[in-house]
């Protein structure tokens, strides 16, 4: 093992379907902690606040908890994203690319957005310091991006 590998994060997200989310007219009511139960209030039997999904918004039935009002999507064709988190210097650096990871690969060559946050200074990620930060260091990072992207296996531990 080298020593040090684990000094940046590598992590990777595909759009893979709309994930509608609907929050009224749920059929099952939540029962934790008898049962699992996607619902945010777990004081009250049965639970409060639920939510369910929706396999393709406006059609019925809808998935899982079954519920069919109020509904809107959480995720979009743009929602696809490789990023490196660099603790050592708080650094969270992230190329977006549209597309559908079912219709086949996504291809990050060029991406259609970045993102550059300093973790340690901006924790909630409010300030994307991009486009003003040195060239320099985005070819770095975008660079130290693609190879973590391109390799597999043991390969990953010398990247």
């Amino acid at each position: 093992v080298a020593a040090g590998w684990r000094t940046t994060n590598f992590i990777e997200y595909y759009f893979v379907n709309d994930n509608a989310k609907c929050v009224e007219n749920c059929s099952i009511p939540g029962t934790y902690p008898e049962a699992e139960a996607a619902c945010a209030d777990l004081s009250t039997m049965p639970n409060g606040d639920c939510w369910g999904t929706e396999k393709n918004m406006g059609e019925t039935p809808a998935t899982d908890m079954a519920c069919n009002a109020d509904c809107y999507i959480t995720e979009d064709i743009r929602n696809n994203f490789i990023a490196l988190r660099r603790p050592s210097d708080g650094l969270l650096y992230a190329e977006y690319k549209t597309g559908d990871q079912t219709d086949g690969n996504v291809e990050f060559s060029s991406p259609d957005f970045n993102e550059l946050f300093n973790t340690t200074e901006d924790p909630w990620h409010v300030n994307n310091l991009y486009s003003s930060a040195d060239p320099a260091l985005i070819q770095e990072l975008h660079d130290e991006l693609l190879t973590w992207f391109a390799c597999s296996g043991d390969s990953c531990r010398s990247s």
